[in-house]
């Protein structure tokens, strides 16, 4: 089993860049089996092609095409399937965790401390991937 860093090993995939902020078009015509992935900023990860599964200790989850999931930072292991299609794809959206601190601080009402608790923990390192949400693409 590979340990890949993201998103640093995807610099050969298409993508567009800012200091805290990377869209990445992600494909692989071949994919191979389950890799330990240590993701070093937060993701969401939209699946347009094939199907994720997501390994978190002992819990596995699957998503889908039209599926979402924002995998928090730290180590998960992760295998991409093709399924009945050409290739596995996926728009993959890297975030630094400073951008969804401001984002908490600035938006988040302070009166509001049940939402302000909950946003967090959906920021929290230490969080398992959150269940898929169906994305509704034309």
């Amino acid at each position: 089993m590979l340990h890949i860093q993201v998103p640093e090993i995807l610099k050969a995939h298409k993508q567009l860049s800012t200091e805290d902020l990377s869209f990445v078009y992600y494909n692989e015509h071949a994919p191979a089996g389950r890799h330990l992935i240590s993701f070093n900023q937060y993701a969401v990860s939209f699946i347009l092609s094939g199907q994720k599964e997501l390994y978190r200790g002992a819990e596995c989850q699957t998503f889908n095409e039209r599926d979402a999931v924002l995998i928090p930072r730290g180590n998960a292991v992760i295998a991409e399937r093709k399924l009945k299609t050409e290739k596995y794809s996926s728009l993959v959206i890297f975030f630094a965790p400073k951008l969804a601190e401001d984002f908490l601080s600035q938006y988040i009402s302070k009166q509001n401390t049940e939402l302000q608790m909950a946003v967090r923990n959906l920021f929290s390192s230490s969080v398992k991937p959150h269940t898929a949400m169906n994305i509704q693409m034309h």
